[in-house]
């Protein structure tokens, strides 16, 4: 073969490997690893999700792999572990995965992964039964005040997102709360609809079904503004509270994703949050819904990481 033939073939060879790697994902599933049992929340939330991310990436076929185990650390530890070809990709939800390197050691940290949007953000927020006295965050405030210790917070459990916001707000209103943890969401609402506790710290989507149906109300939201979907309950910025803390929800794949790739889903999610038909289906579920581009997504987490380190220092979730 002559040299010219040869270094034809090459460049036709490179022209193919480049056409292959610009097919990206046509060749096979992508697979999307949930830290989470089957039939949870963000499995349930991600099966939802993932249809209307098909729609606007082209050749996208996704493979749901359910990894639970260690509070999410299981699942994670395998996503950061995964080759970053576009092939892998996974669910995160913050701070919780944050919070694992600070309690223990572990095969990843927060610069294991390369993120990619995020689809949701749930702020936290405090809410007591509907006929209590206590009618605004002030009033809280006061009441804890006068009762130091006595006002008993239900949460989800001791190192969760509703923690470190309980934590926080201890701080920032100068009072002592109480936490009395509990095994999820709702036995917390139903521990203060049962008059077990005076209060209620949880994420904001939680509560809607009992705000609609009267039984709670809702004094503040821990947001950096309103949210659509309980456009009438005030922040605790607008309240004089300078606390912004919730759980969120994204879309990671291993560091060192290909930046094309990561434009390509990045884009792909922003259009299936925008689309009608998922936007109708969050409302009605009251997911809270909201975009962050890839470079918005990080600059979040850094901050998100920040916040947990600075909880960790000083005021530590696990002795």
């Amino acid at each position: 073969m002559s040299f010219y033939k040869g270094a034809a073939l090459g460049i036709a060879l490179a022209a193919l490997a480049g056409t292959a790697q610009a097919a990206w994902p046509e060749d096979r599933p992508i697979n999307v690893i949930i830290a989470y049992a089957p039939g949870g929340s963000t499995d349930v939330a991600a099966r939802a999700f993932l249809p209307f991310i098909e729609r606007y990436l082209e050749g996208a076929e996704f493979a749901v792999i359910n990894r639970p185990g260690a509070g999410g650390e299981v699942g994670t530890t395998e996503l950061a572990s995964a080759k970053p070809d576009g092939y892998t990709i996974g669910f995160l939800n913050s701070p919780s995965f944050l919070q694992k390197p600070y309690e223990r050691e572990t095969r990843y940290t927060k610069d294991s992964f390369t993120y990619i949007a995020n689809l949701v953000y749930d702020p936290g927020a405090y809410a007591v039964k509907a006929d209590s006295d206590i009618q605004t965050i002030q009033d809280y405030i006061d009441w804890a005040k006068e009762n130091p210790r006595r006002m008993t917070v239900a949460t989800a459990g001791v190192g969760t997102d509703d923690h470190l916001t309980l934590s926080q707000f201890n701080s920032l209103a100068d009072i002592q709360l109480t936490l009395v943890p509990f095994a999820g969401d709702a036995p917390s609402i139903q521990a203060v609809l049962g008059g077990h506790v005076k209060s209620v710290g949880l994420n904001l989507s939680p509560y809607m079904n009992w705000v609609k149906e009267g039984q709670l109300r809702v004094l503040a939201i821990a947001s950096d503004e309103r949210v659509d979907m309980a456009p009438d309950i005030p922040t605790f910025r607008e309240q004089g509270i300078d606390l912004v803390n919730g759980s969120a929800r994204g879309l990671g794949a291993p560091a060192g994703l290909p930046d094309d790739i990561v434009e390509k889903l990045s884009a792909a999610v922003e259009k299936a949050v925008k689309d009608p038909e998922f936007v109708a289906q969050s409302e009605k579920q009251y997911v809270p819904l909201r975009y962050m581009n890839s470079a918005e997504y990080r600059k979040f987490i850094d901050q998100q990481d920040a916040m947990v380190k600075q909880q960790w220092e000083t005021d530590p979730w696990k002795k």
